[in-house]
């Protein structure tokens, strides 16, 4: 956005501020979706899930996408230069790769970290790609789905919001 001005040169061409951003959040996504794909086909041919009914996995995987890409787009809204994203990687993504799930269970994680983790938006991931995947499911699949979908309408508001204005600013 910075140095290569590739957001500007889009710009250029006849779509809007809007279009641009929504087509980033779709194209992130869609590599959610395409990459989950390729998981589930390695982990098939492997036999280490069953076919039918880990088939939703690429969509948890496009919502994922769609999740991650609003968050991102919205905190590079805030940054200024490049060496910030740091912060954000540090700060944020790593200390949530640890405490939703993909490592080891939430339920083992001490009771005072608990309010945390259900913030994260990673551990609502977790939860509907693994209950796909082992096609057990709960109630509670329902409220992580319903999390994820609030997430992405919500911060990807915001995320539009910002990056219009600093786009045309």
């Amino acid at each position: 956005m910075e140095f290569e001005k590739v957001y500007d040169g889009m710009l250029a061409a006849p779509i809007t501020v809007n279009n641009l951003i929504i087509g980033e959040i779709i194209w992130a996504g869609t590599k959610g979706l395409f990459f989950s794909f390729a998981v589930l086909c390695i982990l098939a041919a492997f036999r280490v899930i069953a076919l039918p009914y880990s088939l939703l996995a690429p969509l948890v995987g496009f919502l994922t996408g769609l999740m991650f890409a609003t968050l991102s787009l919205w905190i590079t809204s805030f940054v200024k230069t490049i060496n910030h994203f740091n912060f954000y990687f540090t700060g944020f993504i790593s200390p949530m790769f640890f405490f939703s799930g993909v490592v080891f269970p939430t339920s083992n994680l001490p009771g005072y970290i608990q309010p945390i983790v259900e913030i994260m938006p990673l551990t609502h991931a977790v939860r509907l790609a693994r209950a796909v995947c082992t096609n057990s499911y709960k109630f509670s699949i329902l409220i992580d789905l319903l999390y994820v979908i609030v997430f992405i309408l919500v911060v990807g508001f915001f995320a539009i919001r910002r990056l219009r204005n600093r786009l045309v600013n």
